[in-house]
């Protein structure tokens, strides 16, 4: 019994680790996607929950085209005038699949 929770205190760990460098990583961001960042993990964490088409085997192309129209909206009605589609693709696809590998990481934990 010991030694199983050894292991998951070292996975537990590793897993910390990974998270606080993602975090670093993000700081290399140029400060003008700062916010757009900010509204694509908002995003992100409403689609946390068994289920969601962030976790499905095959991405919905049309469901991921209308979270990105949602997405650019919400910034121009915060007063963005020019919101580069592609980057909030990449950015949103990006953090998608960060939250995809931590769930499989977690999911293979317990």
């Amino acid at each position: 019994m010991e030694d199983k929770l050894s292991y998951l205190t070292d996975l537990e760990e590793y897993e910390k680790a990974w998270q606080e460098d993602a975090i670093r990583m993000k700081h290399c961001y140029p400060r003008s996607v700062y916010g757009l960042n900010d509204m694509i993990e908002q995003e992100c964490d409403r689609l946390e929950y068994e289920g969601s088409m962030m976790y499905a085997k095959v991405m919905d192309s049309a469901e991921l085209t209308r979270l990105v129209t949602k997405i650019i909206n919400a910034l121009q009605q915060k007063g963005e005038t020019q919101v580069d589609e592609t980057l909030v693709i990449v950015l949103l696809v990006d953090e998608m699949y960060v939250r995809r590998l931590r769930k499989c990481r977690r999911d293979r934990m317990f």
